[in-house]
Order: structure tokens, then sequence, then C-alpha cells
């Protein structure tokens, strides 16, 4: 099973990508272009959602390109987020430290109202 990358929409302000399957080093060049594309697109500064509740799996290069997009956001004084509920893809995320590095809300409707945080991992 492999990643598909659902098409961009906006809500509340924000750019939200819904993520489903699996993101891995076979997808993950997908998934880059995707945010890049979206980054780009929103405008400034971005405010991106990644929604990863239908994520069946992540390996280290799917979170090498989320905290990526994360730092290149950071850099526009832009917001990011990722909706990861709980599941193989969270439990990934904690085993790798990943949690500091990454603001992940357990919903969307979590990432969409939670505060600005001034921690920019938090924001």
């Amino acid at each position: 099973m492999s990643s598909q990358v659902l098409t961009p929409h906006r809500e509340a302000g924000w750019s939200v990508v819904d993520l489903d399957g699996e993101i891995d080093v076979s997808t993950r060049t997908d998934l880059r272009d995707c945010l890049t594309e979206v980054i780009a697109r929103h405008g400034r500064p971005p405010r991106v959602i990644v929604d990863m509740s239908r994520v069946t799996f992540c390996d280290a290069s799917g979170l090498g390109v989320l905290i990526g997009a994360h730092g290149r956001i950071r850099q526009q004084h832009g917001l990011f987020r990722v909706v990861c509920p709980e599941g193989k893809a969270m439990r990934v995320i904690r085993l790798t430290r990943t949690t500091h590095m990454l603001p992940i809300h357990p919903t969307l409707h979590d990432a969409l109202t939670a505060p600005v945080d001034p921690d920019p991992v938090g924001g």
C-alpha cells in the first residue's frame, strides 16, 4: 500500500493536506512536492495542517519531510500543525521522539482551534 496525498483544501484560513495510507521512502517525494506547493500557494504567512488521521504507517523519511516543511514554514513566520491520533503513526512519532519537533494535535478540530503558542514548535 502506498500513500495517497489527497487534494489540499482550505478550512478556517488554513491549508489542510489529508494523507492516506503509508508515508515512507517510496512516497516521501510526492509528499514533499505537495507540501512545497501548498506552502507556496497559501500566501504569507503560510498556515498549513497535515492530517494524518488515515495514515497507517509512517517511517523516519516521512517524518523528515514533515520536519522540513515545519522548518520552511517557521522561516516564513507561519504556522504548521500535524493531526495524528493514537495509532501506528503516532507510535513512530513517539518512538523517534519527534513530538518535541512537531506541533501534534489529536483531531483536526483541535489543530484548527488551538491557540497560537509563542513556542514555534507548539504553534
